[in-house]
């Protein structure tokens, strides 16, 4: 297994090395962040395209695949809209769009798991978040986390 890259980020007055990303599995070839900076897609030697919340020094998933064809000057493996929300990958059969936007996944995430997360999802998932509380407002609570079901009910 290839040894995992890190990605450095420089304070631009002293040009000393403050933060660390997790990287990828070869070098970086391309960076691009969204219009607000929040988002950074990595786009990597090995074919593949890593995403960031660059606030929290957070890898969003993992790397997604991609397969640039290259036509000797470089090609990029993908191409992030400048709000960050969705990411374009260059795949063998084409380009595949993926909506990275947090409204559009929290509400795919309660379409497929029916309910609310559970304490040990939200500890896992999104713990970094804040404290637990209801995700799917129009969905049923996990009877271990009682204290969010509305008492009127």
């Amino acid at each position: 297994m290839a040894a995992l890259a890190t990605s450095l980020e420089y304070d631009i007055d002293t040009l000393e090395p403050i933060a660390t990303l997790p990287g990828a599995r070869g070098g970086i070839d391309l960076l691009q962040f969204s219009a607000d900076g929040r988002v950074l897609a990595a786009m990597s030697a090995d074919q593949s395209v890593s995403l960031y919340d660059v606030p929290t020094r957070t890898r969003l998933g993992d790397p997604l695949p991609a397969a640039a064809v290259s036509s000797g000057n470089g090609a990029a493996q993908g191409f992030l809209r400048p709000d960050g929300t969705t990411v374009a990958i260059n795949t063998r059969l084409g380009v595949s769009l993926w909506d990275i936007d947090p409204a559009h996944l929290a509400k795919a995430a309660c379409t497929l798991a029916g309910r609310n997360l559970t304490r040990t999802e939200w500890t896992t998932y999104l713990s970094g978040l804040g404290p637990y509380h209801a995700t799917c407002p129009d969905l049923p609570t996990p009877p271990e986390a009682p204290e969010l079901l509305d008492p009127t009910d």
